[in-house]
């Protein structure tokens, strides 16, 4: 499969000084971006079996958030700026 995109001329740039970096040209080094990211598993089936397991352990929802919020704060203290927000809606 043939793949055209437009891209700004700073994204352009960046594409080709890491593929220099890599050793690659671009359009190597967007194959292999696009292979790593299309093999990695989505973030619904790392989380499926812990899902699953909390649904027959019969938790609630309030002894979960319970749980959970023990764990976020330690965790919380290493997320970098700009990671998605742990914290319940």
């Amino acid at each position: 499969m043939v793949v055209s995109i437009k891209l700004s001329a700073e994204l352009e740039r960046k594409l080709a000084d890491r593929a220099r970096a890599s050793g690659q040209d671009a359009s190597q080094y967007v194959q292999r971006l696009l292979e790593r990211d299309l093999s990695a598993a989505s973030l619904d089936e790392v989380l499926a079996p812990l899902r699953d397991e909390i649904q027959r352990s019969g938790i609630t929802d309030e002894e979960w958030m319970k749980w959970s919020s023990r764990l976020r704060k330690p965790v919380s203290a290493h997320v970098r700026p700009g990671s998605p927000n742990l914290s319940p809606v």
